[in-house]
């Protein structure tokens, strides 16, 4: 994936939404990174970032907007402005993920395979 297509991704997940934080976190440093949504061009700053830290780590970013940068951590629930109308949370088996033996109802899917 490009960076270009992340960050039409982030986009579109996040469109109209102004204000907020985005978290971008990686595992398994535990390292936050932020993008404010009322930034010029925050998804590609946040698409960059992830395409960079990819390399070396887990990288996730966080569904709920942040109303603040949060003092540590990636941002809690309490904090929480703003989620998309639609989401969806999908694990891709590959050699970084931890476990090995997903089946599809430990992952939460209930109609059968992908």
């Amino acid at each position: 994936m490009s960076a270009e297509v992340a960050a039409t991704f982030l986009r579109s997940v996040f469109a109209g939404l102004e204000r907020g934080v985005l978290s971008v976190f990686c595992k398994p440093s535990k390292v936050s990174y932020f993008s404010h949504l009322d930034r010029d061009r925050w998804y590609q700053e946040a698409a960059l970032t992830a395409m960079y830290a990819r390399e070396e780590q887990n990288v996730y970013f966080a569904i709920g907007v942040q109303g603040d940068r949060p003092p540590k951590g990636r941002g809690k629930e309490a904090g929480v402005v703003a989620l998309p109308g639609l989401w969806a949370d999908i694990d891709v088996l590959g050699p970084n993920h931890a476990f090995r033996n997903l089946s599809c109802s430990q992952a939460g899917h209930v109609g059968g395979p992908l």
